[in-house]
């Protein structure tokens, strides 16, 4: 059964010509809570961060994110979300191969945020952490610090060393080879 879309699902902005991007990721909140929703939102621009989205629901969340697959870095997605459960989500999401950070947020006590941890932190995926709700600003910004999108390119592309340049008759004698 597919969700309706919510009017209020985006992804985060674009950079605008020459913005550097340097106050961090692209973030998709993700959250089946308005007011949750809202306020970790409003929490994020208070701290300095610019691009954010919004998700109702894991499929706007999916549906936004194959939509343009490089618009979001991190993830922020609520463990209690109805529909589907977050090793579905995290699962779907580094089988379509999304190379960016995941973070936990959660009502739920910290030795069950801790046991999801520990389950998911072994996947493709950066699980950059978890937080319990309310988020506090301090480990939030913490979390998101540990974000680097060199790490997760590296990661996802091995280094294939460059070829030696050709010198003197090399390309001829490798053409003449049939090389």
């Amino acid at each position: 059964m597919s969700t309706p879309s919510n009017p209020d699902d985006h992804l985060p902005r674009r950079l605008d010509a020459g913005e550097d991007g340097s106050r961090g990721p692209a973030i998709l909140l993700v959250d089946d809570h308005p007011f949750a929703l809202a306020t970790e939102a409003l929490l994020l621009a208070s701290m300095g961060y610019r691009r954010i989205g919004t998700a109702a629901s894991a499929e706007a969340a999916l549906r936004l994110m194959r939509a343009d697959p490089s618009a979001v870095d991190v993830v922020i997605w609520n463990l209690n979300m109805p529909g589907m459960e977050a090793t579905g989500f995290l699962r779907v999401l580094g089988s379509e191969g999304f190379e960016g950070g995941v973070i936990l947020l959660s009502g739920e006590g910290e030795r069950v945020l801790q046991t999801v941890q520990r389950l998911l932190g072994h996947g493709r995926l950066a699980l950059l952490g978890a937080l319990q709700k309310p988020a506090s600003r301090e480990r939030l910004d913490e979390l998101l610090a540990g974000w680097e999108p060199s790490v997760a390119a590296a990661s996802a592309a091995p280094a294939v060393p460059e070829p030696a340049p050709f010198s003197g008759d090399e390309p001829r004698t490798a053409h003449d080879r049939g090389q």
